[in-house]
């Protein structure tokens, strides 16, 4: 099972990542077949080890939360062995990114060298900003917010 909160790259939900998973872990637990998977923006040791030991949870009050395992996508497409193109590369490795109470800025203008925009799929999806970006944007905020009608087919 995936979770991956507000501030994951790529698609992500709109939710914060903690709160839903404080609220549900007993029930997911309760079930032997499910490997729970966390993706966040993690990328480093630091950031992740919390999440492994399940220490995260203790700043909330509760037990720990351990995740069995975790969502790297974005850190491992800048690697030198993937086939990204590496202008995409370059311009993920300069997004300077922010602190996770600064994530929802995302929504309205660029943080951190990212915008989120809605995919081909309708979901929220973080890109890093470039001019296409804020056309995609541009366009979410005005011609597609409009509502869908037969008759323009």
């Amino acid at each position: 099972m995936q979770w991956t909160g507000g501030r994951a790259g790529g698609h992500h939900s709109f939710e914060d990542f903690h709160q839903p998973i404080i609220a549900t872990y007993s029930s997911i637990r309760r079930h032997d077949n499910i490997v729970l998977v966390a993706g966040s923006g993690f990328g480093g040791s630091d950031d992740t080890w919390p999440y492994l030991t399940g220490d995260w949870s203790k700043e909330f009050g509760v037990e720990p939360m351990p995740f069995d395992g975790f969502l790297f996508a974005p850190r491992v497409m800048v690697a030198k062995e993937v086939h990204t193109s590496p202008s995409v590369k370059d311009l993920m490795v300069v997004a300077a990114s922010v602190d996770d109470s600064q994530w929802e800025g995302t929504y309205v203008k660029d943080t951190g060298g990212v915008i989120t925009v809605h995919s081909e799929l309708g979901e929220p999806i973080h890109k890093v900003n470039n001019h296409a970006l804020m056309l995609w944007k541009e366009y979410d905020d005005s011609v597609l917010k409009l509502p869908f009608s037969a008759s323009y087919v």
